[in-house]
């Protein structure tokens, strides 16, 4: 029987709970250090660690550039996907671009360590 307002794995302050109790792991399947891509981008993801329940809780932030030039938050549609980053004039050229989980709230999911992919080359609108 399910109760309205519970969850197997609830929301902490820190961020959603896991089996484990550690925070869910973020890869970044593509792009990889050093492609060339073509904006939007397409970003292939995989999130371990987490329950499927907790998932659809979080957002991949995306920072183009150090510092940032461009930041975005993006829902994920489950455990593994892919997300898109919108075309943006400002992401035109070298740069890494760093993917962190946050919560659908914006906030940092504790514990959870940023993704760093180096020296991608955007290319798109001018």
């Amino acid at each position: 029987m399910a109760l309205a307002g519970c969850n197997a794995f609830p929301s902490t302050s820190e961020g959603p709970a896991t089996n484990s109790g550690a925070p869910p792991v973020l890869q970044i399947l593509s792009p990889k250090s050093g492609d060339t891509v073509q904006a939007p981008i397409e970003v292939r993801y995989l999130i371990t660690g987490a329950d499927a329940s907790i998932v659809l809780e979080l957002r991949i932030r995306v920072s183009v550039g150090d510092p940032a030039i461009f930041t975005s938050d993006l829902s994920v549609n489950g455990i593994e996907g892919t997300v898109t980053m919108p075309a943006n004039k400002l992401i035109t050229g070298h740069h890494d671009i760093r993917f962190t989980l946050v919560r659908a709230d914006g906030t940092a999911l504790a514990g959870s360590q940023p993704v760093t992919v180096k020296n991608v080359t955007i290319v798109g609108q001018r």
